[in-house]
């Protein structure tokens, strides 16, 4: 698996808990960059070293996904379509990043888009 996957299936999980959290005022079509960041640490070891340019530029230009810096951190901006456009593209099984109670007939009725 390259890095680039291992990013997109990070922020994928990151989107997944974002949309289960309900608790008031968070948004759920945004995950923190640092989240992504902590979490890919925790797969990678604390020895692998994460450039954040090289981060960015993945979450930005490769995934097409735009930030948005608030309150000293890094937003990354995600909409169920693009997950599902990320999921396709590196081949995560919606298993791995999606949860339902049911088996949905297509994926973007789970998506909403």
């Amino acid at each position: 698996e390259s890095f680039e996957g291992k990013v997109a299936l990070h922020v994928l999980q990151r989107f997944r808990q974002r949309r289960e959290d309900s608790t008031p005022g968070r948004r759920p079509d945004q995950v923190l960059l640092k989240e992504v960041t902590d979490s890919l640490r925790l797969d990678l070891g604390e020895n692998h070293k994460i450039d954040p340019r090289v981060l960015g530029n993945i979450i930005r230009h490769t995934f097409s996904l735009p930030t948005l810096y608030k309150g000293g951190n890094t937003w990354i901006t995600i909409t169920g379509a693009d997950a599902a456009r990320i999921a396709a593209r590196y081949s995560i099984p919606l298993e791995q990043w999606m949860r339902f109670p049911v088996e949905p007939a297509h994926p973007a009725a789970i998506l909403g888009s």
